[in-house]
């Protein structure tokens, strides 16, 4: 998925996109908001939004808003007919140039604000955090998002987007803002012509026989070394030859299909759809021409996903120390969790990327803290001292329930995939894995950049279990055991 970011041409005056277009600066005093970045991509149909935060030493000279393709950029947003935009310092909504709206409240940098445009409604919504603050009737017309910036000197102050890149922590940005996904028309092959039956679904549909004889080609791998060392891999591809001397799929070798899902099935020809059976899921790499009659389907693994990383956050350049690192991860329960300075003196620091459901015990430098000299802050994931601490300083926390509860297989999973969307799981089969071993679960912590492959080599041979991939292409869960036992 290719999600939006402020573009670096055209650009307002005095402005730059910096940070492969995440955060958006001044590069010279600019004291009125008289111009405006917008974003890379632009969307007519749908819903879509954005989050944005502001820091620096300045002041919170800024506006958020949307802005159709021929809005003029030495504006701010909604300083023309061609914008709508919220004036975050004095709490005014403005649209072709003047205050439609006022009395929102007014943020602090650091908050986070966002809009979001729900086009088939016509209507724009801003938002401060979690909060929806106001909504107001949009034209029908095709937009982009928008921020404009003012300053007392260069880049004294920066504003970071983020329309999908990272998981969402205000409901503005939930949506996201992102190129549209391909859709293609279902195209069914098969290595002979074929009619399915009345009663498939889809009945009496036509697959082309231009499949060559040869089939699909596949190849699996499994690489492991028992001793330790890397993690194991897992993966697979595909390759079908295909005769098209007619050029149906001249189309499609000349448009973006990657990750098109592709299903593969195996029948007879006196058979139906329904009596068919499942052998692979794939999505679609890419098509090779070969010559005027061959071109070759690249398929590669459905779950490629798994690389994905675990952590859903990184850090803004807003704490220097920690810029652009991704967030930690806390799943379970764990203990010594690190506390990461947020600030100048280590009074407030950041514990995990998502809330935490309970913190035992905080140590500073290996001394338990006394209770009442710290203390959680409202999102669950950042610990507030009563002072600065000699650090380093650690937690026993969980982040389920209300003690140090460990997460079982199905809990670890489903939060594990949830950071990825994936829904392609089998959640049973983590539930009889938890029941068979009666194991009460797993703590899993990570500081660094892991995917969920990786995630899920530390964590299932705890189980003596692994995955594996059916017909259907869903993720399936099974435990190593002896056989004598069965």
């Amino acid at each position: 998925m290719t999600t939006a970011r402020f573009a670096t041409a055209p650009i307002g005056p005095s402005l730059v996109a910096t940070d492969s277009g995440l955060t958006l600066t001044t590069t010279a005093a600019a004291l009125s908001l008289a111009r405006a970045a917008r974003s890379d991509v632009a969307q007519s149909s749908g819903t879509h939004g954005a989050e944005f935060t502001f820091w620096g030493a300045g002041a919170l000279s800024g506006a958020i808003g949307v802005l159709q393709p021929g809005a003029s950029l030495a504006a701010m947003v909604g300083g023309d007919a061609l914008g709508i935009g919220w004036k975050l310092a004095i709490g005014e909504v403005f649209a072709g140039g003047v205050a439609v709206a006022s009395g929102l409240p007014i943020p602090i940098k650091g908050e986070i604000v966002g809009v979001r445009v729900l086009i088939a409604t016509a209507t724009v919504e801003f938002y401060r955090g979690k909060t929806l603050v106001h909504s107001r009737a949009l034209p029908a017309a095709t937009w982009h998002f928008g921020v404009s910036l003012g300053s007392t000197v260069a880049g004294d102050l920066t504003c970071a987007v983020n329309s999908g890149q990272w998981q969402a922590l205000s409901a503005a940005a939930l949506a996201g803002w992102a190129l549209a996904p391909v859709t293609i028309a279902a195209l069914r092959l098969a290595d002979h012509d074929w009619l399915s039956a009345g009663t498939d679904a889809p009945a009496n549909t036509r697959f082309e026989g231009l499949i060559d004889g040869a089939g699909i080609s596949t190849l699996a791998a499994l690489a492991f070394w028992p001793w330790g060392g890397d993690a194991p891999t897992q993966g697979g591809a595909a390759r079908v030859r295909v005769l098209d001397a007619e050029g149906l799929l001249d189309a499609l070798a000349q448009a973006d299909v990657a990750t098109v899902p592709v299903a593969v099935r195996m029948g007879t020809l006196a058979g139906t759809l329904a009596s068919s059976t499942a052998v692979a899921r794939y999505v679609c790499a890419g098509i090779e021409v070969e010559d005027d009659g061959h071109k070759t389907v690249h398929l590669v693994d459905a779950h490629d996903d798994l690389d994905q990383p675990l952590a859903r956050g990184v850090f803004l350049p807003s704490i220097p120390a920690l810029a652009w690192r991704p967030q930690p991860v806390v799943i379970g329960a764990v203990a010594s969790v690190p506390a990461l300075p947020a600030n100048s003196d280590g009074s407030v620091a950041f514990l995990s990327d998502a809330p935490l459901a309970y913190v035992d015990s905080v140590l500073d430098r290996g001394d338990a803290m006394e209770a009442g000299t710290w203390a959680i802050d409202p999102s669950g994931q950042q610990l507030l001292l009563e002072q600065p601490p000699i650090g380093p300083v650690v937690c026993d926390a969980s982040s389920i329930g209300t003690a140090m509860q460990p997460a079982t297989l199905a809990q670890f999973l489903r939060e594990a995939f949830r950071r990825i969307g994936k829904a392609a799981w089998s959640l049973s089969d983590a539930t009889a894995i938890d029941t068979a071993t009666g194991y009460a679960g797993v703590g899993f912590y990570t500081g660094d950049t892991v995917s969920v492959r990786a995630a899920l080599a530390a964590v299932l041979p705890s189980y003596g279990a692994w995955w594996w991939q059916d017909g259907d292409g869903v993720l399936r869960f099974a435990r190593t055991i002896d056989p004598a036992s069965v």
